[in-house]
């Protein structure tokens, strides 16, 4: 009785934070509806930040959220804009003091700020149930059931969102689209676009002449530090590795874990084993129970790169210039023929965020390259028919060291906030400098 009385005080209700929840009368037309605003912000040298809210099932609270993010997302698009979603996960919600929605605005500040003055910026702010009860231990114990609802959500009605932000961009190839998950939050994202991340890599070999290529549903997905199993990315992987791919093929899909994230690398795999303890496998999969129980960014066979801090020789400090319209390391820098690694080290963000240290991304072309992540593990290159890696492979799986990210929640330190924000602008910038795997060889 005890227990189900401090529950029942310490439960989060489920509803909306940043509208009023539609209801049957809203939707019949007998009330009327919340306003949507008239007219469109400019979004230009001040980010815009809208918010879309779902409840534990995926339904969101009020589609009015979605009628003004597609009437902002259209003119933003029409400008050759940047629109970044943010997905929160455990333990965050979308109300007004929510840490991860403060951290969100400063990101969408340093993204106008390093692509110049007069670019238009629209955040989006996907919220949903990522707490369920406020009082330890059953908070942490919430682990378990916060993943399956993630997931539920992730199959609901925000793939419509990511849909309809993709199509506000169609005609206007210039405009960008970046899509951010945290935490669960990486799983609500994934769960979403995992059937179109599909069709893309299926899609992307198909013709050489680059004018009949489309333009992707989105330019960049990142996850970081996501609380699923690799076992989701199999089949995605496994059809990446499959064919071969442009020289200027884009990552669709980059995740990014740090290996001193316990909650996805020790609590994760205790929980997947008991629930997966009567899965069986077939004959032939060896692989199967570990890709099961291990989250997808602890899963070695699967990591393409490492980031950590930078060594100052390969990646010097820059002089901040105020007069410079471009500090963002350009692609002559960052695709060089004489290294598989690339500095995330713009001096703006440095002078912003006072404690962002340079970081180096380091392509896994052998065991010594992402020795402090992955030790023992390389990747073999070549064309997809002689089995190795191919590539311009379009799936990026980045192990970070302990002092980029600290712990499953450190997203928003200085330096992994300046990587972050670098690379949806370093897509903006030039699509084709985001370093991927096609890194050339040393």
């Amino acid at each position: 009785m005890f227990i189900a009385v401090v529950l029942m005080q310490g439960c989060v209700g489920v509803h909306p934070y940043q509208t009023t929840a539609a209801n049957d009368q809203n939707i019949d037309g007998q009330q009327p509806p919340v306003s949507v605003t008239e007219k469109v912000q400019d979004c230009a040298n001040t980010p815009c930040l809208l918010f879309a809210e779902y409840d534990g099932f995926g339904r969101m609270f009020n589609r009015n959220q979605l009628t003004q993010i597609v009437r902002y997302a259209n003119d933003v698009a029409a400008s050759d804009g940047l629109v970044i979603v943010f997905v929160h996960g455990w333990h965050h919600n979308a109300r007004s003091d929510d840490s991860n929605l403060a951290h969100f605005k400063t990101l969408l500040e340093n993204a106008q700020a390093i692509q110049g003055k007069g670019k238009k910026v629209l955040g989006v702010f996907v919220g949903w149930p990522g707490e369920s009860v406020t009082v330890e231990p059953f908070s942490t114990l919430s682990f378990w059931e916060r993943k399956n609802t993630a997931h539920s959500v992730g199959n609901g009605e925000v793939f419509e969102l990511f849909l309809n932000l993709s199509l506000a961009r169609r005609n206007y190839p210039d405009s960008r689209l970046a899509i951010i998950g945290h935490s669960f939050g990486g799983a609500v994202t994934y769960t979403a676009i995992s059937h179109e991340l599909t069709r893309q890599i299926v899609a992307d070999p198909i013709t050489t002449d680059s004018s009949q290529l489309k333009a992707p549903s989105w330019d960049l997905a990142v996850l970081v530090n996501p609380a699923f199993e690799a076992m989701r990315l199999r089949s995605q992987i496994n059809i990446a590795k499959s064919r071969n791919y442009r020289r200027d093929q884009l990552p669709h899909l980059v995740i990014v874990t740090s290996d001193a994230d316990a909650a996805t690398r020790a609590a994760f795999k205790a929980g997947r084993f008991v629930s997966t303890f009567f899965d069986r496998y077939a004959e032939d999969d060896i692989d199967g129970a570990e890709l099961n129980t291990t989250a997808v960014g602890h899963y070695f066979p699967y990591i393409t790169h490492q980031l950590a801090k930078a060594n100052i020789t390969r990646c010097p400090v820059k002089t901040f210039d105020a007069n410079a319209l471009d500090n963002v390391t350009d692609k002559k820098e960052l695709l060089t023929d004489q290294r598989n690694s690339a500095c995330f080290d713009d001096p703006r963000l440095l002078s912003t965020l006072k404690n962002a240290q340079p970081v180096e991304l380091v392509r896994c072309d052998s065991e010594k390259d992402c020795i402090a992540v992955a030790p023992g593990h390389a990747l073999r290159k070549g064309d997809a028919e002689t089995g190795a890696i191919p590539l311009n492979m379009p799936i990026m799986n980045i192990r970070t060291t302990s002092d980029v990210m600290t712990s499953h929640t450190d997203i928003w330190n200085d330096t992994m906030h300046s990587f972050l924000t670098q690379l949806v602008v370093l897509m903006i910038k030039d699509p084709t400098a985001v370093p991927s795997i096609n890194l050339p060889a040393k």
